[in-house]
């Protein structure tokens, strides 16, 4: 994006060329340095002395008039060739001191604000040396970034000559923006000030947009929509804003007047528009905040331009109120019944026990005791029927894993009648080592089981031969492939 791009030129520009270059980048406009300037005291000393000579030279022309009267007086008497030299040499003299009246009377410095002045100038000339060598500069890193169909474009424009005569990359930046933002030189005017027009008004803030980009998006579609023709102000707003500032009427202000009027008008339009487009799902509680304090008569209660509205949306706080949990106003106790009953003798009217309130005190204590009683059998039956259920429930469990246990050891009897046909078949051992080997297996079959099977199948992996070791194997000879199950070995001679 434009503006993106001019914000990351901003910074690489301050960090390669300096802070003078940067700032005439972020302004876009050409930067002149300030001539160095004497101390106020030395121009006060200075401006006492210019005061002194003056006075002096008007006080000695004052002189010189008066004594060419005299002479002019004395030549109308009697005229002589010495009265006219001493007349020509007084009207000499009086010329001298108009000239000198006239010119600027020199700079008395001492030798440190000599040096300190002759310093300030030096740096001064090399600033705006370096200043004019990163403009150049500047240019040619801007038009290497553009393609080269800009660039066929910007070259037909009528100010192209007079920029890339100057290198001035503020030119060209201007020239860039024109052909970038703006790509409509083809369209119908109308069409596209209606179109950005829309498409500004009708943009908003999605959900998983934060409010740093939602910002940057918004104002980079300003200025597309501001250069293709959009204003964001209206007659009667300018108005209004006219009245509240106390200027008089809009239309008899100056230009800079109108200026002034104009501009915090269009920030404070923008910065509605940024909050009213916001993320309903995160700003809704403070749209209707800012709309409630407003009625109430708090005039600045909406932000006045679009970095105050994005921090405001960073700053607020929403208001989250606690529901209050509303008491219980009983206590009931499940049971093992599908409905749950209530326990106690609080039955409800539907209830086949439930006995009224007048018919209770009316019974006598021996009628009151029997109905509890009864109430009490009727209540340990139930129980017990609910013990008896739990009590199916486990046998049932129980039946189940014994089940699934048969079930196991039919699979490994099934294994093991396998292995010994396989065993049947093999013919590659010796029938040494078969005899030794097969009674060692069957000294084995009746303590583990499992054991054989890992020994006899191929196909089980429960048990690594190579980590194994049978002990009393009744065989004469002992071969072993893993070492460590030996120690001290040694080579044999």
């Amino acid at each position: 994006m434009m503006r993106t791009t001019i914000e990351k030129m901003a910074t690489y520009i301050g960090t390669k060329f300096g802070d003078d270059a940067a700032q005439e980048w972020v302004s876009n406009k050409k930067t002149i340095l300030p001539e160095p300037t004497y101390s106020q005291a030395i121009l006060d000393r200075h401006a006492q002395r210019v005061k002194a000579t003056k006075d002096r030279i008007k006080l000695k022309l004052r002189g010189l008039v008066s004594e060419k009267a005299a002479i002019e007086a004395e030549i109308q008497v009697a005229s002589s060739r010495t009265l006219l030299r001493e007349l020509r040499e007084v009207d000499d003299q009086i010329a001298k001191c108009n000239i000198e009246l006239a010119d600027e009377v020199d700079m008395k410095l001492t030798e440190d604000e000599k040096t300190a002045h002759a310093n300030a100038w030096r740096t001064h000339r090399e600033a705006t040396d370096s200043l004019k060598k990163s403009r150049g500069k500047i240019y040619s890193l801007l038009i290497g970034q553009c393609t080269q169909v800009l660039v066929d474009k910007m070259k037909q424009d009528s100010d192209w000559v007079t920029i890339s005569e100057s290198f001035d990359p503020i030119l060209l930046l201007k020239l860039i923006e024109k052909y970038v933002l703006k790509q409509s030189d083809h369209q119908y005017a109308t069409a596209v000030l209606i179109a950005e027009h829309m498409a500004i008004l009708s943009f908003r803030q999605e959900d998983h947009m934060s409010n740093a980009a939602y910002y940057d998006r918004f104002t980079t579609r300003v200025e597309v929509a501001r250069q293709a023709g959009v204003c964001y102000y209206s007659p009667a707003l300018l108005e209004a804003k006219a009245a509240q500032l106390k200027v008089g009427d809009y239309d008899g202000l100056t230009k800079d007047e109108k200026k002034k009027i104009i501009d915090p008008v269009e920030q404070e339009y923008l910065a509605y528009l940024f909050l009213n487009n916001s993320n309903a799902k995160l700003h809704t509680q403070l749209k209707k905040d800012v709309a409630n304090n407003y009625s109430k008569g708090s005039t600045n209660a909406y932000p006045t331009d679009i970095h105050k509205a994005l921090t405001l949306m960073n700053e607020y706080k929403p208001l989250k109120l606690d529901v209050p949990t509303v008491p219980a106003q009983g206590t009931a106790f499940a049971t093992g019944g599908k409905q749950g009953k209530k326990k106690g003798g609080d039955k409800s009217p539907e209830h086949e026990d439930y006995i009224k309130a007048s018919d209770w005190n009316k019974m006598s204590p021996e009628a009151r005791t029997k109905i509890i009683e009864a109430r009490k059998k009727k209540s340990k039956a139930a129980d017990d029927d609910d013990k008896s259920v739990a009590s199916v429930k486990s046998l049932t469990k129980t039946v189940k894993s014994l089940e699934k246990s048969n079930r196991k050891l039919k699979k490994l009897v099934s294994a093991l009648q396998k292995c010994e046909e396989d065993d049947n078949t093999d013919s590659s051992l010796s029938s040494e080592g078969t005899s030794h080997f097969q009674k060692g297996v069957e000294m084995l079959q009746n303590c583990n089981p499992k054991i054989v099977l890992s020994l006899k199948s191929k196909k089980s992996k429960d048990l690594d031969l190579k980590n194994v070791l049978l002990l009393d194997n009744q065989s004469t000879f002992d071969l072993c492939c893993n070492k460590r199950f030996t120690s001290k070995s040694h080579h044999d001679q």
